[in-house]
């Protein structure tokens, strides 16, 4: 019955480290399952902001775009209108205006001397002393 006994006493040991070895086995599993999932939801919602981010440099590159072309129709220089060209009496009538704004400008009486007064202005005498001194 020794015989009988250790053959049990093998099967039972066999059979024991088998069912250990099989529950770390698939515990592992599970546990490397669980972290492939765990990277999967990861790797998906940076999937999705790498996307996301994507579409706002188009939305911004087109924005840019745009007011670049707004930019440069807004520096484009605008033809000037044409201005039609005076009549022959309105070119008399502002010639004779700008004689008339002169002529008013002038001193009407010349002095007694009948020189026109050349000497500088009176404000400037008491500087003028100064500096000559």
């Amino acid at each position: 019955m020794n015989s009988l006994a250790a053959f049990l006493v093998c099967l039972v040991t066999v059979s024991a480290a088998f069912g250990y070895g099989s529950f770390l086995t698939r515990r592992y599993r599970l546990g490397v399952a669980r972290l492939q999932e765990r990277l999967d939801k990861q790797r998906h919602a940076l999937t999705d902001q790498l996307d996301r981010a994507r579409r706002q440099v188009g939305q911004l590159q087109d924005e840019l775009t745009a007011a670049r072309r707004e930019i440069d129709r807004l520096a484009e220089p605008t033809p000037e209108p044409a201005v039609p060209p005076a009549s022959p009496q309105a070119l008399a009538a502002a010639k004779a205006e700008l004689a008339r704004l002169l002529a008013d400008d002038l001193p009407q009486r010349l002095p007694a001397s009948g020189f026109a007064d050349t000497l500088p202005s009176r404000m400037f005498l008491e500087e003028a002393g100064v500096l000559i001194r």
